[in-house]
């Protein structure tokens, strides 16, 4: 009876560990990407190209209309140019997420701090 208690729990645990693992992975895979779907003003106002205007303005449509389909949505946010839209760099993804360019927007709201010697 205790042997097969034993093997029961061991079965359990070992596909806890295989779901974390995965879930881990893929939360790895996201990790410090930002969605035009989700990212802040703030985030939007540190891609190239967006003002911080234009970012609330895009935040706003967001919030009204619903989730960008695809790039090209954005052209019917007021304010917004192709030539701004191909500035942003934003990257597509074949699930049909719209990811803010690397390291752009991904940090919140404060800039990151420099790890250089200070000149004093």
């Amino acid at each position: 009876m205790y042997r097969k208690s034993f093997g029961i729990v061991l079965i359990i645990l070992v596909a806890a560990f295989a779901i974390l693992i995965s879930s881990g992975t893929s939360m790895a895979q996201s990790a410090g990407k930002v969605t035009l779907n989700k990212a802040t003003a703030a985030q939007l106002g540190k891609v190239p190209g967006v003002t911080a205007a234009l970012a609330k303005a895009i935040v706003d449509f967001r919030t009204k209309n619903g989730a960008f389909k695809k790039t090209d949505d954005l052209l019917k946010v007021p304010g917004m140019t192709p030539e701004i839209l191909k500035k942003m760099s934003l990257k597509p993804d074949s699930k049909g997420e719209i990811f803010l360019p690397a390291g752009k927007g991904d940090g919140d709201d404060e800039d990151e701090p420099s790890l250089k010697p200070s000149k004093c």
